[in-house]
């Protein structure tokens, strides 16, 4: 019976070295340009835009640089970075947020919608880096008046504290969430290499997950031997998406996705994923089988050969 992969649980030390150099350079370098972005653009829908492209971009730095290249297969190791390096990031952002807040001068707006104009002073930096109490008693103080307004309403108090936390969430669950998979793909621990990862040609829809999943564990290849190519454009239709994960040394993983095709409230294509099967071992002899899927055999008729045309 056919066996799924799981991580051995291995990292390099390379993986803690990198992290290092993420976390004391890239994060609070990033962290800053975050805090000047969200703090003189005065929109809260952009604000929300820029939160989470920074959360995404820690992600996948996280994902890369850590997890890839330190070649993580530990998944609670790889959620730890994603933890530590999120705190790192949103603590160097309220860092610069709190000297932002200490030297501002003036407000720059109208009565709808207005910023605190300020500069950076790099000795306070270093003073409130190292002094996480101080940082807090300056949130808690600043949460009292608010640094915003937005259609002629100052934020502050609890909904100052409720938006600091949902901003902490959502960076926390991009540096923790986008890195986490990639702890579990195919590893080859002979080669100290991950798997090569191949995304076949679509292939026709699989309408029996069960019985694929049980074919598969099994060793069989019935179903399989059924399948034909899927022309996505041409055919227009739900499909299946296969994807081999090959080492060096002839061990071969499969993961199955169905997509499925869905049509939006604009009448727009979209394909959604469904998962049928994730990394389950396969032989040689059913890579060649899934290798060399023949195209669908098609009537020439008219309407094709029109569709075709254009």
């Amino acid at each position: 019976m056919n066996s799924y992969y799981t991580p051995s649980g291995k990292f390099s030390p390379l993986s803690f070295i990198l992290f290092a150099v993420l976390a004391l350079v890239v994060f609070p370098v990033l962290g800053g340009l975050y805090t000047y972005a969200i703090w003189y653009i005065p929109l809260i829908y952009i604000n929300f835009l820029i939160t989470g492209a920074f959360a995404i971009l820690l992600g996948i730095l996280i994902k890369f640089f850590v997890i890839r290249f330190g070649k993580v297969r530990n998944t609670k190791l790889g959620i730890a970075f994603g933890v530590i390096g999120g705190t790192l990031a949103i603590y160097a952002h309220w860092v610069v947020w709190a000297d932002l807040m200490i030297n501002s001068e003036e407000v720059i707006g109208n009565g709808r919608m207005g910023v605190l104009s300020s500069s950076t002073n790099f000795e306070e930096l270093l003073i409130i880096a190292q002094n996480p109490k101080l940082l807090f008693e300056l949130m808690s103080e600043v949460s009292s008046f608010g640094t915003w307004s937005i259609f002629g309403f100052m934020v502050s108090g609890v909904l100052l504290w409720i938006i600091w936390i949902i901003e902490a969430i959502v960076i926390y669950i991009g540096a923790i969430i986008i890195g986490i998979p990639d702890t579990k793909v195919p590893f080859c621990e002979k080669s100290n290499a991950w798997f090569k990862e191949t995304e076949l040609t679509p292939m026709s829809f699989i309408f029996s997950k069960p019985d694929l999943v049980n074919e598969l564990e099994l060793g069989q290849t019935k179903i399989l031997s059924t399948l034909t190519l899927h022309d996505v454009v041409r055919d227009n239709t739900s499909y299946s998406q296969f994807t081999i994960y090959s080492s060096d040394h002839d061990e071969n993983y499969l993961t199955v996705v169905n997509k499925k095709k869905m049509i939006d409230s604009k009448g727009e294509v979209n394909y959604e994923d469904d998962e049928v099967i994730e990394y389950i071992e396969i032989s040689s002899q059913t890579l060649k089988i899934l290798e060399n899927v023949p195209k669908r055999e098609r009537n020439n008729t008219k309407a094709e050969k029109e569709t075709a045309e254009e």
